[in-house]
């Protein structure tokens, strides 16, 4: 029985116990690592439209009116949001199980990526298409600049949901390949048991 804390901040790897690595936990290190790798890229393009697209187009509600994307990154968006989404479905289902202290780790990454995602396909999507562009024509100018203060206020929230995704899932990948090389070691030999000398 495994008998160690479930608090992700502890960092421990259960000492009190020798697990055994099942074909469930491969596939739940796998399905991190790829959530890992598919959400870094999300923070990468979350941090580029904040840092570069943001700016002009919420500068001013004639900005906003006047937003041409050169690139639609739609497509990027589209691909990636998803793709985190399912992947954290997936990971949290396989791994909701996991040896401590992964699975708390998990369990919290997973958990802040399907927030901001739906955060993002209810508010922050409808309402960007709506306020930039084209579509931000018929809006009188005050409720237009209210709608773009209220978007860029708001925003930074769901930019911070994915960044602790991303970190949570990079320090479960971390935790998961130490439990894997330890079960491995304790397998072959090379490592003691806990509690003996």
């Amino acid at each position: 029985m495994d008998n160690t804390s479930s608090d992700p901040r502890s960092g421990q790897l259960p000492q009190d116990i020798h697990v055994q690595w099942s074909g469930r936990d491969q596939a739940t290190h796998w399905l991190l690592l790829a959530l890992a790798v598919v959400a870094g890229i999300q923070t990468g393009g979350v941090i580029f439209d904040t840092l570069v697209n943001d700016p002009v187009w919420s500068d001013s509600v004639v900005a906003a009116r006047a937003w041409n994307e050169d690139i639609d990154l739609s497509r990027f968006y589209i691909a990636f949001t998803n793709g985190v989404f399912l992947l954290a479905i997936v990971t949290l289902m396989v791994g909701w199980r996991s040896p401590r202290p992964v699975r708390g780790w998990l369990r919290w990454a997973t958990g802040f990526f399907i927030i901001a995602v739906v955060i993002t396909i209810v508010y922050f999507l409808p309402e960007i298409q709506e306020i930039r562009g084209a579509s931000a024509e018929p809006i009188p100018d005050g409720e237009l600049s209210d709608r773009i203060q209220h978007w860029t206020l708001l925003d930074p929230v769901r930019e911070l949901f994915i960044f602790a995704g991303f970190v949570l899932t990079v320090r479960a990948v971390g935790l998961s390949h130490a439990a894997q090389a330890r079960t491995k070691m304790l397998s072959e030999g090379r490592l003691p048991p806990s509690g003996h000398p």
